[in-house]
């Protein structure tokens, strides 16, 4: 076993960064693959990776010597890492993936390197599929497939992990942007919110983002002229004395939508800061040691008779993979185990 003792010029620095900064020739991947084993500690015990280090914190690498070594010495990574691109779905037209917690979709202002969309787009690449796209397609080409660039058919907020879907082909996005407009995909959200929420519901509000704020407000009187109709289905799956776990689909793609009606409802998701108050789940959140918002975009159906050019599609449901991190919470706090979830979930789609 390897240690390392935190001195007092890292200390408040997060463990995953260090960790990163510490191996730079290490791909991401391997980092937290060994943090979810259980081979890096810190103290002793299992931390998250976003835990602060402390001055004289000891972090220990339960693994040989060589492996240790050979992680220092690793050859240069490519910095859009597999760890980000979580393949649920792939033909030669979509592509389905499952965000991570804390990655944007799309670059903007604030963000341009934890960007999904790169990331996609070198995974690509790197793979050769684009460019065999492209030669595919060349001899017959139109000015926007000759620039189309594979790209997302929607966005999750950047703090809901799960899953996203991709078009690599200019038909493939007319497409499924198509299948969105006309509520042809049903997107299926998990979410754990605080307290007791006993009744299923469908909720439709007047949403008004606020655009230099990034906050969005619900239009009671409908003053606003720009006000966007949202309508969110609510159920929940299992009720305890602090917490439920809910299904929530979406019947319009409105920001923020369902943090927005959870919380209206005086359920705020488990988390989630903007649209709650720390106090409600502040115990919570101690308990299961978690600062990540528990929203999980956890499966996506397409209708049937689709166009040609998404027909591998037909009637598919994608599922996305449980964190670690909702595992442990299903499993403790709600004494369930995942094939005991997708059992609930599909007594739930009838």
């Amino acid at each position: 076993m390897r240690i390392i003792e935190i001195d007092e010029s890292y200390s408040g620095k997060r463990l995953d960064r260090f960790l990163i900064a510490y191996f730079k020739k290490c791909s991401r991947n391997l980092i937290f693959k060994l943090l979810r084993l259980k081979k890096i500690k810190v103290n002793g015990k299992k931390v998250d990776p976003k835990y602060l280090l402390n001055k004289n914190d000891i972090i220990q690498f339960y693994i040989s010597e060589q492996q240790f070594s050979s992680m220092i010495k690793a050859e240069d990574k490519n910095e859009f890492d597999d760890y980000f691109l979580k393949v649920a779905y792939e033909d030669d037209q979509t592509l389905i993936v499952q965000k991570p917690f804390d990655v944007v979709v799309i670059e903007d202002e604030e963000e341009k390197k934890w960007v999904l969309t790169n990331f996609i787009r070198a995974y690509l690449e790197d793979k050769n599929r684009f460019d065999n796209l492209i030669d595919n397609i060349k001899d017959n080409m139109t000015e926007n497939l000759a620039n189309f660039k594979p790209s997302p058919v929607h966005r999750i907020d950047r703090n809901t992990s799960g899953l996203v879907i991709f078009a690599k082909t200019y038909n493939a996005f007319i497409d499924l942007t198509q299948l969105f407009k006309k509520r042809r995909i049903e997107k299926e959200y998990l979410a754990i919110v605080s307290g007791r929420l006993m009744v299923a519901k469908r909720v439709e509000l007047k949403l008004n983002k606020d655009e230099k704020e990034n906050i969005v407000k619900i239009d009671d009187d409908n003053l606003n002229s720009i006000s966007k109709t949202a309508i969110t289905n609510i159920e929940p799956i299992l009720v305890t004395q602090e917490a439920t776990l809910v299904r929530a689909t979406i019947e319009t793609g409105r920001t923020h939508q369902i943090r927005v009606t959870l919380s209206n409802s005086s359920h705020p998701i488990i988390n989630d800061v903007k649209y709650g108050q720390k106090k409600q789940f502040e115990q919570f959140s101690q308990k299961y040691n978690i600062d990540k918002m528990l929203l999980l975009a956890y499966s996506i159906r397409f209708d049937d008779n689709l166009p040609l050019s998404i027909s591998k599609l037909n009637g598919l449901r994608v599922s996305a993979s449980i964190p670690y991190f909702w595992e442990r919470i299903l499993k403790d706090h709600f004494n369930l185990s995942i094939y005991k979830l997708e059992e609930l979930l599909q007594n739930l789609r009838k």
